[in-house]
């Protein structure tokens, strides 16, 4: 888990990181971008400027390479996004079949990048593509893709991701559907970014191993829970960042002096 102040970088973080996974050798990129539409077309055009270097709308929809960002540097690798930044109704450029069909774009050859809304028929449908890929073998009774490394970045990790159960064999829907897509992969990684971790930190660290859920009638195992065990990072906000502790000024009326002292970033000031 990645720990970071309100508005103080941590998209620009998981970019540099997404960039860092694919030199790796990671092949299929998902950032879960939280509830909001709109704040999920705003982290894809920080994706297709900071790691695609492509115009994802224009490349799904008119098969145009509109370069943005990145794409003015000769960097050598095709990086596909199954998603976009258009918006209309009925089509909010997020994850849908039929267009990551019609693209036709292999999994697990050139990188593949999704970034999706934390939404439970979204994670239902990726789910289901995965499991019909070519590549696909059917392992105790569950679907699973080897050999493709995934790096599923959870943005608001805090934000519905978590099992609210005390019961380790009751998930919420949120939390059933991130692992079971985690779980198809052989080999994952998931990282939450956050700016209140304090949720993520009361992940139960045990987990039914048998247990199953059903998407699209289909049987998968659910898989390990979402508790940070390998690492908690906090990013230091940059230096002109300005938060707020800068404008929390905090007055105290002390009643036998009728005087009011007041703090403000961390001087205490008599008025």
């Amino acid at each position: 888990m990645v720990v970071g102040h309100v508005q103080s970088g941590k998209t620009s973080n998981y970019v540099g990181l997404i960039n860092k996974a694919t030199d790796a050798g990671y092949k299929v990129i998902i950032v879960i971008a939280g509830t909001i539409s709109s704040l999920r077309r705003q982290t894809q055009e920080r994706i297709d400027s900071g790691y695609i270097g492509r115009n994802s709308s224009a490349f799904i929809r008119e098969k145009e390479n509109k370069i943005v960002g990145v794409g003015n540097y000769n960097v050598g690798t095709d990086i596909y996004s199954l998603t976009s930044a258009y918006y209309k109704k009925g089509d909010e450029g997020d994850f849908s079949q039929s267009v990551a069909n019609r693209l036709n774009i292999p999994i697990g050859k050139n990188p593949v990048i999704f970034v999706i809304k934390k939404n439970k028929s979204i994670l239902e449908n990726l789910i289901d593509w995965f499991s019909k890929d070519v590549n696909a073998k059917v392992v105790d009774g569950t679907p699973k893709l080897f050999d493709v490394p995934v790096l599923v970045i959870d943005d608001e990790a805090d934000s519905a991701s978590v099992n609210a159960s005390r019961d380790i064999n009751e998930i919420k829907t949120i939390n059933r559907l991130i692992r079971t897509l985690l779980n198809i992969f052989n080999q994952n990684t998931f990282i939450g970014y956050t700016a209140t971790p304090y949720a993520n930190l009361f992940i139960s660290q045990d987990y039914n191993e048998e247990l199953i859920t059903i998407v699209k009638n289909k049987q998968y195992k659910i898989g390990e829970d979402l508790f940070p065990r390998d690492f908690i990072i906090n990013i230091k906000s940059p230096t002109n960042y300005i938060g707020a502790a800068k404008f929390l000024v905090l007055k105290i009326q002390i009643l036998s002096s009728q005087k009011s002292l007041w703090i403000f970033s961390g001087k205490q000031l008599m008025i």
